[in-house]
């Protein structure tokens, strides 16, 4: 694909949760930088970004991996920073733009953009709803779903399992990519994970580490050709405590 040109048949779309400056970021992103596939989806949509004094992790991602457009958003501000979304294209993305979701502290947007496949408009939306409450997880979730957009791919950590949310997509007129596939993308490495959570907020997670599917490729209007997870490490160290999922998209006929 030529930089610059929007797909003509089919497009990739990948969506990752980059877990933040957790658990030495420049390793990490050196990890992401080897393991990531090759030549890797047209977009790529990202939760947990992290904008601070540190730098950019959005802009840092997009140079590593050869994206040369990228769109991001504030969700939440901490005192020593903000976090939220990017999505990052082999191709300018039309019309980039947050809408809110639902109430919760911290808050939670999304990232809207349009890209034109052959003839036809697709909206993509990358969003990350709250692990808890549980009503405001779901309130965010039912937003999500309830989107209309005639033709439509949403990335997304929605902090819930295929079991408790298969009966909701299907009732939203959505196709999951990887339908009753299971395989766990979180957490990638139960004891980095912990320790980390440890070492940061000084007390063990208050929370289960069991393997578990959070990440979705969600489409409407689209046909999911494929769809798989990658865990992105090199034996070492994983580039994130989430895996990469990603498909290939083409308008449904």
């Amino acid at each position: 694909m030529r930089d610059g040109s929007a797909p003509s048949g089919a497009l990739t779309v990948g969506t990752l949760n980059i877990w933040g400056r957790w658990a030495n970021w420049p390793s990490r992103l050196e990890t992401l930088a080897r393991t990531y596939p090759s030549p890797g989806p047209d977009v790529l949509m990202l939760q947990e970004v992290r904008d601070d004094a540190l730098g950019d992790q959005a802009e840092e991602i997009a140079r590593a991996l050869a994206y040369p457009h990228w769109e991001t958003v504030e969700g939440h501000r901490a005192d020593d920073g903000a976090e939220g979304l990017a999505m990052l294209s082999r191709f300018r993305l039309d019309n980039a733009h947050t809408e809110p979701l639902p109430a919760s502290d911290p808050h939670r947007r999304v990232l809207v953009a349009h890209v034109l496949l052959g003839a036809a408009t697709v909206s993509l939306v990358c969003g990350h709803t709250v692990a808890v409450p549980d009503d405001a997880r779901r309130d965010q979730i039912e937003a999500l779903l309830a989107r209309r957009d005639d033709r439509l791919i949403l990335g997304a950590d929605l902090n819930d399992t295929p079991h408790a949310l298969a009966e909701s997509i299907a009732a939203a007129g959505l196709h999951d990519s990887l339908a009753g596939d299971l395989t766990p993308t979180w957490p990638m490495c139960r004891m980095t994970f912990g320790s980390a959570w440890e070492s940061q907020l000084l007390r063990a997670p208050h929370f289960s580490l069991a393997p578990r599917r959070l990440d979705y490729l969600l489409s409407r209007g689209v046909v999911a050709l494929s769809a798989q997870v990658d865990q992105l490490h090199d034996g070492e160290r994983h580039a994130s405590d989430h895996a990469l999922l990603w498909g290939r998209f083409r308008i449904a006929t």
